[in-house]
């Protein structure tokens, strides 16, 4: 009895793989834990994710920040920033004395 539900949770598991590789979203994104739930019931799923061009985006910003201003160093590098909460806002970036 057991032997059959293992192989069945086997089998379960390996289509769902298969589906997740053949599912555009997954082919760009790396996808993250859920953050929220939406729609009628909450079937819909919100998940955290970014993008997987992105992991080349810090060697980029390392690249690029002697040709910056100082003033934008610290800015650029916060903006750059994988997760949401360290990002600057927009009523700090106007505190940059660069813009002023």
């Amino acid at each position: 009895m057991f032997a059959k539900f293992k192989s069945t949770n086997v089998a379960a598991s390996t289509a769902t793989q298969a589906v997740a590789d053949g599912n555009p979203i997954t082919q760009y994104f790396e996808i993250g834990k859920p953050v929220a739930c939406a729609g009628p019931e909450l079937v819909w799923r919100i998940h955290d994710a970014y993008r997987k061009s992105d992991n080349k985006l810090d060697d980029l910003v390392h690249k690029l920040m002697p040709r910056l201003p100082i003033a934008l160093q610290e800015a650029t590098s916060r903006m750059a920033s994988r997760d949401a909460t360290a990002r600057p806002t927009a009523q700090l970036l106007q505190l940059i004395k660069y813009f002023m």
